[in-house]
């Protein structure tokens, strides 16, 4: 609940990253000097990348990962929660969608 009860109301930027209507959409929302992103999927399991090029060249983002569990095309409340991991805009990142699964993630700028 930390996590979700961190997202913002408004916004300063907002980016769609990668989709496909009906299918999936990745979106990346800035405030102040955060990254809150969000992907969802239909029902179709999905394996995307997620290129951090519109993070600013010289930062470093500290990540908080909210992500679909192993069973949680089954359980909605399974999901993991990675915290601490440290990213560039150089980078990308896996992700994977569980059947009618989501992400969310938190950047903050160090």
């Amino acid at each position: 609940m930390e996590l979700l009860g961190s997202i913002p109301t408004t916004w300063d930027d907002t980016r769609i990253l990668d989709g496909k209507v009906s299918e999936y959409i990745l979106t990346a929302r800035k405030k102040n000097n955060s990254w809150f992103i969000g992907g969802m999927t239909n029902w179709s399991a999905r394996d995307l990348t997620l290129p951090l090029g519109f993070l600013d060249k010289e930062a470093t983002y500290k990540a908080t990962i909210c992500q679909d569990g192993i069973n949680a095309d089954r359980y909605a409340a399974d999901y993991t929660l990675n915290k601490d991991i440290f990213v560039k805009s150089t980078d990308t990142f896996p992700i994977h969608l569980a059947p009618g699964g989501g992400i969310v993630i938190r950047l903050e700028k160090q």
